[in-house]
């Protein structure tokens, strides 16, 4: 489990639910200020050739998120429009 309850009262937290690519972003943002190291651990295991920007991904989020920990309730928050 990340803790993404935890961000649900910040204002920039409500206002990214209207689409998956603003939430997302918002979520891996939030991840690489607040665990650096191990995002970038994950995203060179994923991508070994040529790691991208957290900000310019959206497909593989839940996978990322997933290999952070995350669980299933807070991956398909992520996936799933309120």
């Amino acid at each position: 489990m990340i803790g993404l309850d935890s961000w649900s009262d910040e204002p920039e937290y409500a206002a990214a639910q209207d689409t998956f690519t603003q939430r997302g972003t918002l979520i891996l943002s939030k991840l690489r200020q607040l665990n650096f190291a191990n995002l970038n651990y994950v995203l060179d295991d994923l991508y070994p050739k040529n790691p991208p920007d957290p900000m310019d991904i959206t497909k593989d989020r839940g996978i990322i998120l997933r290999h952070l920990g995350a669980d299933a309730d807070e991956i398909k928050d992520v996936q799933v429009l309120r």
